[in-house]
């Protein structure tokens, strides 16, 4: 099977697909996002050219209200997929492709934490964290995880009561934890993509990943 009818294979018949990528800003974008965003967006281009490729920059001081506006445009504009990419994540050229593939209604990247030491935003039914390793491979069921690298059809805002984004500090629920446990209270699952986490970094002094997680744990014991 193509890479053309596997990612079609669960859409309604459609010859092609309309994604919007979308970035959720406060302020400046980082410089190493920007030219792996730009990376991400030609290899797609040159391996899926049946996509509809959409950017859309929102842009403030609340990251509820970006993600909410951006969800809105891209079903506005009658996109099947939003990809939302902050703008402190350095991505691979195949992340779109990845996601893609995996035919998922809700996946995404467990990106690691900028804390030391670093620790996934992945959590598992139980609660615990969910650690990606290098012996992880493929797709994993989660209870929630960050939105910082995620696919979404857009179909899903349909049965998601709005506003799908919401912060409760007192509870200390951020937006993107708010929106997987909302999908997941009328029956969407959550993802996670094991082989893209490794590649994903998430920009800060410096770059934090799962790859130094070992090497943190051997160092302190």
């Amino acid at each position: 099977m193509s890479d053309k009818d596997l990612i079609l294979s669960d859409t309604k018949n459609k010859d092609r697909l309309k994604i919007m990528l979308a970035v959720p800003s406060r302020d400046v974008w980082k410089s190493d996002f920007g030219m792996s965003f730009a990376a991400m967006v030609a290899a797609t281009v040159n391996e899926l050219p049946f996509l509809d490729l959409i950017f859309n920059n929102a842009k403030g001081a609340s990251l509820c209200m970006n993600r909410i506006h951006l969800c809105q445009r891209a079903v506005e504009t009658g996109c099947d997929y939003i990809l939302f990419l902050d703008d402190d994540m350095r991505i691979p050229m195949h992340t779109l492709m990845m996601l893609l593939k995996r035919q998922r209604d809700i996946i995404g990247a467990n990106c690691a934490r900028r804390e030391l030491p670093p620790s996934p935003t992945a959590k598992d039914e139980e609660g615990n964290l969910v650690y990606t390793t290098q012996k992880s491979t493929g797709i994993q069921k989660v209870r929630s995880v960050g939105t910082g690298v995620m696919l979404i059809k857009t179909s899903v805002f349909a049965e998601i009561p709005a506003p799908w984004f919401m912060e409760d500090p007192v509870k200390g629920i951020g937006e993107d934890v708010h929106f997987c446990n909302a999908a997941r209270a009328v029956g969407f699952n959550i993802w996670i993509d094991h082989d893209l986490s490794k590649d994903v970094m998430h920009i800060g002094e410096f770059e934090y990943s799962h790859r130094i997680m070992p090497q943190w744990k051997e160092d302190i014991q």
